[in-house]
């Protein structure tokens, strides 16, 4: 029965040190609290520190507080939009610019290219799967890993 224990708890452990590489510190940023905190949910249920802003001004205050590595950004918010935000996020004097994915309802051609432009990283629609969420994440992390494997050949690291 302890050898049982000892190969759950060790498993366990094995799986959490595996999944950390993948681990994010996300940041939600969406007027419909249902739909932010459900997405949190999501993700928080895949081992992600997740916080959540509902609106614009809070979702900036959040950025340059906690500084996340992914922020999911709704565009249709009533007191400034995504676009707008989004270009701001990326004139704030953060440590490490975040990887910004526009979330929204809206997929029109015309969206699509004013999201590039306001300078996100992604664009996923609210209706897109759980696996297409993690496939976003984990693309980033994996951007992630290679951009410092990169660093260190180019440093001369181990």
């Amino acid at each position: 029965m302890q050898l049982l224990l000892w190969r759950y708890f060790h498993f366990q452990s094995v799986g959490r040190a595996l999944r950390k590489d993948f681990m994010k510190k996300i940041l939600v940023i969406d007027d419909n609290r249902d739909a932010a905190d459900m997405l949190a949910a999501i993700l928080e249920f895949d081992g992600h520190f997740v916080s959540v802003a509902y609106g614009a001004r809070a979702g900036l205050i959040s950025v340059s507080a906690i500084e996340p590595e992914i922020v999911f950004l709704d565009i249709g918010m009533p007191e400034l939009n995504g676009y707008d935000v989004a270009v701001k996020i990326r004139e704030l004097p953060l440590t490490r610019q975040p990887c910004l994915i526009a979330f929204t309802a809206w997929s029109d051609p015309d969206c699509i290219e004013k999201v590039k432009r306001a300078g996100f990283n992604q664009h996923v629609t609210k209706a897109s799967s759980i696996e297409a969420l993690r496939a976003v994440i984990k693309g980033v992390s994996l951007r992630d890993r290679d951009a410092e494997r990169l660093v260190t050949e180019w440093l001369g690291g181990p």
